[in-house]
């Protein structure tokens, strides 16, 4: 939960914002409404962990995110933002303070250090409830015809959104892995298997008592873990993860093929996952600066992961061609997860703190692995066996 103290919306808000006749499945202001919708967790976290009083999704989809609170706080609206930047979902933030609203765009590439940046950056506008009556009226029904999008198109640069600055960094990484002579499908394969550590990690699946089990006490996270770019550190953490997820996700680095051997990594490699991991910089434009807030897989839904990962296979079509590499649509993922009602419990036989988010009804497992498997990766279901994930693709 944040410290940003949420307030419920005030019905005289709900009025004036026009949405005092609107219910589920278009606005939601308690998480117990959020039922059988899309988006349903995402829309829950942001509800319950993030501490946003109220959602108005648009054909299905979150779109405006409300906040209502007692007094602006600058620093608080800064950290709310980058979390719903990494949601990768809602465009628009409209934070109710006293008689004052203000309208944020989430399209905007969160910063290291905003300061007064922030509102010349993501501040569409601030309007008074007696004042701008009909401005404020107008807010969501523009969303929901496009007008609000066209007017302030500066605000809302799909360039600057998480999946794109995902994609990106993919990118950048996989030609700079290599140029370090790995060959394509090994450097796509070490980057999903990357990817899904990362999720591990953000979503305290595994946590710092892991990583120093598995490393010997050589590392407390999977950032410092790569930062000291030894080869032999990350082998070790294969090792452990593919005992404790039991399938050919972790068989080695680079690889999912138990009779294949995998190339030989080196500090360069490692290096390069180091900055990919921090999601801190843009790796393509600016050579090491650190600007980001950065992008956060605790925040990022499974199926975006899972849609980016596509997409940047997609950009290499001769490749998937040749290798056969083709994925299930997102709603049909989707579809097949809900009715599959899989539940995975994973334990660790070192004793570390695995959570048990992973028996989250929306079986994210599923969703990420029938999206993002990569070359040579079987692919069947998730299952529970001897206390641990078995991943049978």
């Amino acid at each position: 939960m944040t410290d940003l103290h949420p307030h419920p919306l005030a019905p005289e808000w709900k009025e004036q914002l026009g949405l005092t006749s609107r219910a589920s499945p278009e606005f939601y202001d308690s998480a117990q409404a959020v039922t059988d919708t899309p988006h349903a967790l995402a829309i829950r976290t942001a509800l319950d962990d993030l501490g946003i009083s109220a959602i108005f999704c648009v054909q299905g989809v979150p779109t405006i995110a409300i906040l209502s609170v007692e007094q602006y706080d600058r620093n608080s609206i800064i950290d709310l933002h980058g979390k719903l930047w990494n949601q990768g979902l809602a465009s628009l933030l409209l934070v109710v303070a006293g008689d004052t609203l203000r309208a944020f765009s989430l399209a905007r590439t969160p910063q290291k250090a905003w300061g007064e940046e922030f509102e010349r950056r993501c501040l569409i506008e601030t309007l008074s409830a007696t004042a701008d009556a009909l401005e404020i009226r107008s807010l969501v029904f523009g969303a929901e015809s496009g007008r609000i999008w066209r007017d302030h198109a500066s605000y809302f640069n799909p360039k600057e959104r998480i999946d794109q600055v995902l994609l990106d960094n993919l990118n950048a990484s996989h030609q700079a892995l290599c140029e370090a002579n790995l060959s394509s499908d090994a450097a796509q394969a070490l980057l999903m298997q990357a990817m899904f550590i990362a999720y591990l990690e953000d979503r305290e699946i595994i946590a710092a008592d892991y990583f120093r089990g598995a490393s010997r006490n050589g590392a407390d996270s999977f950032s410092s873990l790569l930062a000291a770019k030894d080869p032999k550190l990350l082998q070790s953490l294969f090792s452990a993860l593919r005992t404790d997820f039991n399938g050919d996700l972790f068989v080695a680095p680079c690889s999912f093929e138990t009779k294949s051997k995998a190339p030989a990594l080196s500090a360069a490699h490692l290096d390069v996952l180091e900055r990919f991991r921090s999601g801190r910089e843009e790796m393509r434009k600016n050579g090491g600066q650190y600007r980001f807030w950065g992008y956060n897989f605790r925040y990022i839904p499974i199926e975006l992961v899972s849609a980016v990962y596509d997409r940047f296979l997609g950009e290499r079509e001769d490749e998937r061609r040749e290798q056969g590499a083709y994925y299930t649509p997102m709603f049909l993922r989707t579809l097949w997860c809900r009715r599959s009602g899989r539940h995975c419990l994973p334990t660790s036989r070192r004793g570390a703190n695995i959570s048990t988010q992973l028996a989250d009804r929306e079986s994210s497992w599923s969703a990420l692995f029938s999206g993002c498997a990569s070359t040579g990766a079987r692919r069947t279901s998730s299952a529970l066996f001897h206390g641990k994930v078995c991943l049978l693709f």
